[in-house]
């Protein structure tokens, strides 16, 4: 199962508005105030089990949309321009699909618009990839399918490099694997098995500056991992090594300000205590942990963005009881500041629009830009430099 929350900026202001997407209560929309405080806006999306989620202008109106993966099929949520989202009844998502374990959104057949990639659960172990193109107004058509595994997560980027986005399969009951688009919005293994089981979460981005997306993959009860790009789509794994923990979710961002990728992992404390982390890297994709006393909470989920406005990300952590806020003093070290309504959501996605709003979305209608990857003020122009972080 994997749960959402989400930093976006769903009206048109200059301000990070979050979305929690909730497993057992109606998904929630909080309004940021202008000062960092998150505001319940009273807005209550759906009663459906909801798994997973995936954001961007999908009818091409110059506003940010909502696909919410649920238990059965997927909801389409419209935004009017003014922050509400009404839902788009009997599409092809409410109507065919099963359990719907994760979800993205990318141009798959580089049209101009932003098409679907659905974990559609296919057994209580084993799931599949579905693809879904979009008319440009949110009409989508099923297209392609493959795979055959217990997904959790998925991640959407060119990951060797030609013009097309490819796909990261975290898997939790086999190793992970690469699948290459072959040009037309389908998809074939590019025959790698990445020995990472129980894997929970994966974030894409360059960590040891080569330019090339490499691979953080959260896994539970055993070491988180790296995987290298070698710019062809080929991962080899990094010598660093992470203790054996129950790591459930990961973003990445520049939490220290040095202008390369740090990791935020969230933990399943309820375990054995493991607190939420933050490693600082070097720049070369070597990894120190930040010390700092957090509370041990069971960690589902993790969202990154300037909340406030001062020029440094913060975290919002879902977990299972009252999500939470943290600032970031500009070095790594975080201040919980804000709880939130207590529920349970699993994992995070968020984007940081630093532009006007039109030039943020322009930035997004990139055929290579993936929303349902991390977008922050430290990457929109690494957007363009192929150099992108879930």
């Amino acid at each position: 199962m994997r749960f959402f929350v989400v930093f976006l900026s769903i009206s048109l202001w200059a301000q990070m508005d979050v979305h929690v997407v909730d497993s057992f209560n109606a998904n929630r929309v909080y309004h940021n105030d202008g000062t960092g405080t998150l505001i319940d806006s009273g807005q209550m999306l759906g009663n459906d089990p909801t798994l997973s989620a995936a954001y961007g202008d999908l009818d091409g109106d110059l506003d940010i949309d909502l696909i919410n993966g649920a238990d059965p099929g997927c909801r389409i949520y419209l935004n009017d321009g003014n922050g509400g989202f009404p839902t788009v009844p009997n599409s092809i998502f409410e109507q065919d699909l099963a359990k719907v374990q994760s979800v993205a959104v990318a141009d798959v057949d580089l049209d101009g618009d932003l098409d679907a990639i659905l974990g559609v659960a296919t057994s209580q172990f084993t799931s599949q990839c579905q693809i879904f193109l979009n008319d440009g107004n949110a009409n989508f058509s099923f297209h392609f399918q493959f795979g055959n595994n217990d997904t959790r997560a998925i991640s959407v980027a060119r990951i060797n490099n030609d013009a097309y986005p490819d796909i990261f399969e975290a898997n939790r009951l086999s190793n992970d694997r690469v699948w290459f688009n072959n040009g037309d919005g389908t998809f074939s293994d590019s025959g790698q098995d990445l020995d990472t089981f129980s894997s929970m979460s994966v974030a894409l981005g360059d960590l040891n500056g080569d330019t090339f997306l490499d691979a953080f993959v959260a896994l539970d009860g055993a070491p988180n991992k790296i995987w290298l790009n070698d710019g062809l789509g080929v991962f080899s794994a990094s010598p660093q090594i992470f203790p054996t923990q129950n790591s459930l979710a990961v973003s990445l961002g520049d939490m220290n300000g040095d202008g390369s990728l740090d990791i935020v992992v969230g933990q399943d404390g309820a375990v054995n205590g493991d607190e939420l982390e933050v490693w600082l890297n070097d720049g070369s994709g070597n990894f120190t942990l930040v010390n700092q006393n957090l509370p041990s909470d069971q960690t589902l989920g993790i969202a990154l963005g300037d909340i406030d406005a001062d020029g440094v990300l913060d975290v919002l952590a879902t977990n299972f009881g009252p999500d939470a806020l943290y600032r970031n003093d500009g070095t790594g070290h975080l201040t919980r500041v804000q709880d939130l309504w207590p529920g349970m959501s699993w994992s995070g996605v968020m984007a940081y629009l630093s532009d006007s709003y039109p030039q943020a979305i322009a930035n997004w209608s990139q055929p290579y830009t993936i929303i349902s990857l991390l977008q922050f003020k430290p990457q929109l122009k690494a957007e363009t430099d192929h150099q992108r972080g879930r």
